[in-house]
């Protein structure tokens, strides 16, 4: 873990830190299509997100000396909406950044939505699985 890097604690300053950050031009990212930027984006920036950000974080994670003492900002925002897996932070992390740069309606709500449902249909009646790391 990066102990010097500023995690976001919102999704507000997830798309700044993209705005700032991000490793491909904004003209890259305008004519790409949501899915085509899904995919390039998913592996180099969303791999690093997850990892850097802490996504993965949870009370008493067997491999605690890697992540802070305290829940990240940014995990609090998305369990505190109902998301709890690191990968579908990512995913909508990226959604969210796409659409914000195409000043497209987030759809924050349907975003989560899916996932909730994804969970729902695979054995987790609340649409909220518990990361636990089992």
């Amino acid at each position: 873990m990066n102990n010097n890097l500023s995690i976001p604690s919102n999704l507000e300053e997830v798309i700044e830190y993209f705005k700032k950050y991000f490793k491909i031009t904004l003209d890259e990212i305008l004519e790409m299509s949501e899915n085509d930027f899904s995919i390039s984006a998913h592996y180099a920036s969303g791999t690093h997100i997850r990892n850097q950000w802490c996504l993965w974080w949870f009370e008493n994670h067997p491999y605690e000396d890697q992540f802070p003492k305290e829940k990240p900002k940014i995990v609090e925002y998305f369990n505190n909406k109902g998301i709890t897996h690191a990968d579908d932070m990512r995913r909508i992390i990226l959604t969210s950044v796409y659409r914000s740069l195409h000043n497209q309606d987030l759809k924050l709500e349907e975003q989560i939505k899916h996932y909730q449902d994804y969970w729902k249909e695979n054995g987790y009646p609340d649409g909220i699985p518990k990361q636990d790391g089992n």
